[in-house]
Order: C-alpha cells, then structure tokens, then sequence
C-alpha cells in the first residue's frame, strides 16, 4: 500500500527510461548512506551487491527509502541521546507514511514507553499520512479510493508473495506443473495462517528487541511482500554487526551462529539460482528467512552482535 506521500520522492523524476535509472540509483544510494550511517562504516556498501538490493534496482520500488528511515528508527529510538530518538520517532513515522507496513515496528514501544517520542510519531505520521491528500483534486475522497485499492490489490496479490507460506506452496505447484494464475483451494487459509504466525512473531520479537524477529514478522503479517521487501532486512544485519556490540554480552561461537551466517549469505548473494526454468532466488530467501526466524526464536536473537562485542573487546 502506497500513500500519497510515498509517491512525492518519484516526483522530480522525470517519467522515462532515464528518469527511472535515476531514481532508482539515487534511492539506493539513500539507503546505502543510511546503513553506513548506522554501522558508522564504509562495509555496509557491500550490500549493494546484495541479491535484494539488485533486485529492487530493476523494479524501482520506493522499498529503498522506507527501510532507509526504519532501519535508522531501530537504530536510534532507545538510543540514550534524546534529540536521537526524535529523530527516530520522525523517520518511523516517514517510513510508514511511505509504506504503511513499517508502522507495525511501533509497536516496540510498549516495551519502553517514551511520551514525547510516541507522540511526534503519532503526530508527523498524521500529518505525511493525510495532509498531501487536501492537495489532490477529490481530497480525501481519493484517500478511501486509494484504501479499497489497495485492499483488493493485496487479496488478489496474496498468492504472488514471495515471504511466508503461501510462497512454499506456490513453489511446490509449480514443481508439479499445476496453475498458480489464480487463487488455488485452500490458499486463503494458509494465507491467513501465515499472516497471523507473523503477528505473533512480530510481538515476540518487541517484547525481546530482535530486531529479526519484528522485521520478519512484519514480512509474514502483510501478507504480499515482493522480494524486494527483503531490504528490510539489510539494516537489521548492520545493526547486529556493527550497531548493537555493546549492548550484548559476548559468547562463544556457537553451531547456530555457523547455520545463522550461511542463512544471511544465501538470502543476499548475488548469485542468480535457477531451477527448472525459474529463478530460485525468492524460494531462498523466503526459506533462509523462516531458518533465521527459528533460530532467533529459538536460541534467542543478537548472535552476532554478541560475538562481534567479545571480537571488540580482544
């Protein structure tokens, strides 16, 4: 679902072949910037050659500048320094006024409860949310226009998604050769089975700050995430390697944190997998996404943030 809001950065674009290569190359250089500000480091530029990255290069989806402003949210709303977590209030609430779904992160709030934060959330998501539609011609009649869209959009697109369990089964019909054009018997209630163990997930992983866990759950609980909502993810791992050591407590490498690592590596490599004549690159990332979901519930997230904490302090 794309608000208003969200579509103004396409604006000084111009509506061409160049226009798109410009923008799509300036938004992942947005959120290339945004991760080494976060790491503060020059590494996180490697993600650019990320498979989520190169892939969102080609649709141009403005995917790119909600992560920027999520992943700086995660990064600073319980950052000890107060003119931080406004700023992290201000791009939650710039990420969701562009997406509607990184919203959802708010909810991490119950676990710490700040005022002035919440409500200059609440406040500027208001305002990125409804105000541009006072500008439009119908007003915000074409904000409920927008809202019916969207939700028939997202029932019809429910089978495409490439994140959660409805994707495992598409892939399995496609293996037996049977149709995935239209909504096959029973997808609706793997649909919604899928949506509600992201909901769960999403909560838990407030309650415990895994940042993984929110982010997943956010995935799996839309319901109609594209591959590149795998970006998502790249802040995530920057603030485990780099933003959160000394937060944690360091532990001995465990044969999780080897299984984690190999999850991370199959999830972002470049490299193109195809099977049978199709791109196995989704079914991956889909699969290394539930593998690091379990792991992090399991065993409980920060793994590498914890052992890059003992690494700094040797």
């Amino acid at each position: 679902m794309y608000p208003l809001f969200g579509i103004l950065p396409l604006k000084p674009f111009p509506a061409t072949r160049l226009g798109g290569y410009m923008w799509t190359s300036f938004a992942g250089i947005v959120l290339l910037a945004f991760l080494c500000l976060i790491a503060k480091s020059w590494w996180p530029l490697v993600f650019g050659l990320s498979m989520p990255f190169i892939f969102n290069f080609e649709r141009g989806n403005t995917t790119w500048l909600s992560a920027a402003f999520l992943g700086m949210f995660l990064a600073w709303w319980d950052d000890e320094k107060e003119w931080k977590r406004m700023v992290a209030a201000a791009c939650l609430a710039v990420a969701g006024a562009m997406k509607v779904t990184p919203f959802a992160m708010g909810v991490i709030y119950f676990t710490k409860w700040r005022w002035r934060p919440v409500l200059l959330c609440g406040f500027l998501s208001v305002v990125f949310v409804f105000v541009p539609w006072f500008f439009m011609q119908d007003g915000l009649a074409e904000l409920s226009a927008m809202i019916r869209n969207a939700a028939a959009q997202s029932q019809f697109m429910q089978r495409a998604s490439d994140v959660g369990l409805v994707e495992l089964w598409r892939t399995v019909r496609i293996v037996m050769g049977q149709s995935v054009q239209e909504v096959w018997p029973g997808m609706k209630a793997v649909a919604v089975l899928s949506q509600l163990i992201g909901v769960v997930m999403l909560v838990v992983g407030a309650k415990r700050r895994d940042y993984l866990l929110m982010i997943g759950g956010m995935l799996w609980a839309a319901g109609n995430m594209y591959y590149y909502a795998m970006l998502y993810l790249l802040p995530v791992l920057v603030i485990e390697l780099f933003g959160r050591g000394d937060r944690v407590e360091g532990e001995e490498w465990k044969w999780w944190i080897w299984i984690e690592l190999g999850l991370w590596l199959a999830l972002l490599s470049p490299l193109q997998v195809v099977v049978l004549g199709h791109s196995a690159n989704q079914v991956i990332g889909n699969v290394a996404l539930m593998g690091l979901m379990a792991i992090h519930l399991v065993f409980g997230g920060n793994c590498l943030a914890a052992k890059n904490a003992k690494v700094a302090k040797i």
